[in-house]
């Protein structure tokens, strides 16, 4: 039992010793592992863009577009000598060919980009193309594009319209109608989002995609309200008179009789017909002694008189013709302290036949 017990405990010193001269070795004699080499990354066309492949690295605006000029005259010689047919149209952007493949049918494929070494940008019409990730289906006949941007395609097609398309899915974003059609893309500014077209007519306009907002139509302003000259000259006799160094800004044209009350704050627009020809009386009810102006244009804007042209008037007196239109003014003068004095009153105007 003994002899057992002296080998058993011998094993474990021999062990121990072993792994003792292991660990005083030092760490330069221990073996590593080669380190592995990474592959160099292949050349890829990703993210690139090229106008000369009608492509562009830019995010097209999307809210709206502006026609910003339009050229009526023919196209010197023939208009359609360096515009290609609507089908076999393509543009290349990234790793991706857009194509007109058929008159109402735009598809993208993926390009075997297996060849491109990176040394200069390749014809991309050399490259294979895969099977399509993606088609759009137009209602109407293509006529224009494709043009690629980061975030859209644009197209033209016969209703006429301007087309945006997502890059990815082909899905319909926007489209904007335009009044001919359009037979060619015939240049893109990315600087300015701005698009040059050549319509059936041979005539030619240049489209501007922006971000703004619509301006919003008042048509009750549209029927009532002077046009823009006549406003700005209505503006312009108003800050004169006012002596004001501010720029002059009227709310909505007033109907009277149907709106008599002035505005304290700012100047007052009346539009104003009458009855009958004949002497009538303009004044303010309600407006006490504080001094007021008070001034009658016409419809184009000119001006035809004012209770300030000579003095002070609290009352005009002017003959009006039955048929036309006139545009009266009424303005406190800004700062004055005694207009202080109207408190809570609101003055009206007040137009009787003398």
């Amino acid at each position: 039992m003994k002899k057992w017990m002296i080998i058993g405990i011998a094993l474990v010193l021999l062990t121990g010793c072993d792994k003792f001269e292991f660990s005083l070795k030092p760490k330069g004699d221990q073996k590593q592992a080669p380190a592995v080499e990474e592959p160099p990354a292949r050349p890829s066309l990703k993210n690139k863009t090229d106008p000369a492949w009608n492509s562009y690295g830019i995010g097209l605006p999307l809210v709206m577009i502006c026609k910003e000029s339009t050229d009526e005259s023919e196209v010197a010689g023939d208009p359609f000598v360096n515009l290609k047919p609507a089908t076999g149209n393509r543009a290349f952007m990234s790793t991706n060919r857009y194509e007109v493949e058929a008159t109402n049918l735009l598809t993208v494929r993926p390009l075997d980009e297996s060849t491109y070494t990176g040394e200069s940008l390749p014809d991309p019409n050399q490259l294979a193309a895969g099977e399509p990730t993606a088609l759009f289906k137009a209602p109407l006949t293509i006529t224009a594009g494709p043009i690629a941007c980061t975030n859209a395609i644009i197209l033209a097609d016969a209703e006429p319209a301007i087309l945006i398309l997502d890059p990815e899915r082909l899905e319909l974003i926007k489209r904007f109608p335009v009044d001919g059609l359009i037979l060619a893309f015939t240049a893109f500014n990315p600087d300015t989002a701005e698009l040059s077209v050549l319509f059936g007519d041979q005539s030619t306009a240049t489209y501007r995609f922006v971000n703004e907002e619509p301006p919003v139509i008042d048509p009750v302003a549209q029927l009532i309200g002077p046009s823009d000259g006549a406003l700005q000259n209505m503006a312009d006799r108003t800050k004169k008179l006012l002596s004001s160094t501010e720029t002059i800004q009227f709310d909505r044209t007033r109907i009277f009789p149907i709106s008599s009350e002035i505005a304290l704050d700012k100047p007052t627009l009346f539009r104003l017909a009458v009855d009958a020809d004949g002497m009538y009386r303009l004044y303010l009810d309600g407006i006490g002694d504080t001094p007021f102006i008070m001034i009658l244009f016409n419809e184009t804007g000119e001006s035809i008189f004012s209770n300030v042209e000579y003095a002070a008037e609290k009352v005009m007196e002017q003959n009006l013709e039955k048929g036309n239109v006139y545009y009266l003014v009424v303005s406190l003068f800004p700062g004055n302290q005694a207009n202080d004095a109207i408190q809570n009153r609101i003055p009206q105007l007040m137009v009787k036949r003398k």
